[in-house]
């Protein structure tokens, strides 16, 4: 049975959790925000895991496929968003070398640098070039897979 402050704890623990999933770091920090002892946030934070309604695992691979669906990151930035969620470094690991393609991230980069591209069809190609790296480089990706991707892009496209 919780006491009067566990059921508060609980029931705005649900509320987040209605409107996407949390990591169990998110959870408790959010009650922490909101003055709830650290007694019953583990309480709570431990029925809630008893109803499989925290799941760091089942959270990062969640993560991850939205981040490839909704918006497109690079393996390495989705580890951070992921870590400064509270995610344990095994869990992240596991979870890109499940869902995180080699041949994703490649076909995941061609595609945003080909849209990309277009707006910046009117610039010199050097300058495009660097404006698409950079793009490239802020949605996480790796170095050597942006060089090749701009090279692909620019292959065949105007000198």
């Amino acid at each position: 049975m919780l006491n009067n402050s566990s059921e508060k704890a609980k029931n705005y623990a649900l509320n987040l959790l209605s409107f996407r999933n949390r990591s169990e770091k998110e959870i408790k920090e959010r009650l922490k925000q909101k003055k709830f002892d650290s007694e019953t946030t583990e309480e709570v934070i431990n029925r809630l895991k008893t109803v499989e309604l925290i799941d760091d695992d089942k959270f990062a691979k969640s993560w991850i496929k939205n981040r490839l669906i909704g918006k497109p990151r690079g393996k390495n930035l989705i580890k951070q968003e992921l870590y400064q969620k509270g995610i344990k470094k095994e869990i992240i690991e596991s979870s890109i070398n499940e869902i995180y393609l080699k041949e994703t991230e490649e076909e995941l980069a061609f595609k945003l640098a080909q849209k990309k591209a277009v707006s910046y069809s009117k610039l010199d190609k050097t300058k495009a070039k660097y404006k698409l790296y950079r793009f490239l480089i802020g949605r996480g990706f790796e170095s050597e897979l942006i060089e090749k991707t701009v090279n692909k892009i620019f292959q065949n496209d105007r000198e």
